[in-house]
C-alpha cells in the first residue's frame, strides 16, 4: 500500500524532470513491493488480541517516515558553505 502511495510522487518528479529524486523513489517503491509481496505471503492469524494490534499499528507508525525519509532528503547530503564577507 505504501508503495503504491508513493507513486505519485514519482511521478511528479518525473513530470518535472527531477531524476535523482525520481531514482531516490524508485529505490524506496522498489524495496517496499518486494518487502511487501514477501510480507504478504504469510499466513494471518484467526484472531488478533488489542494489544497485538497496537503494537502492529506502532510499528507501522514508525516505519512509514522512516521509510519515506531514508532516501528522499538529497539536501543532507551537500554541505553548507560560508559566507564570506568582504570589506571594501
Amino acid at each position: 500500500m505504501l508503495a503504491a502511495l508513493t507513486l505519485v510522487p514519482l511521478a511528479v518528479s518525473l513530470i518535472f524532470g527531477d531524476t535523482p529524486v525520481s531514482l531516490r523513489y524508485g529505490v524506496v517503491i522498489g524495496g517496499l513491493a518486494a518487502l511487501g509481496a514477501g510480507l504478504a505471503r504469510l499466513k494471518t492469524p484467526a484472531r488478533v488480541q488489542a494489544n497485538e494490534g497496537m503494537v502492529l499499528v506502532a510499528l507501522m507508525f514508525l516505519f512509514t517516515p522512516l521509510v519515506m525519509c531514508s532516501r528522499n532528503r538529497p539536501e543532507r547530503n551537500r554541505r553548507i558553505s560560508p559566507q564570506r564577507k568582504t570589506s571594501s
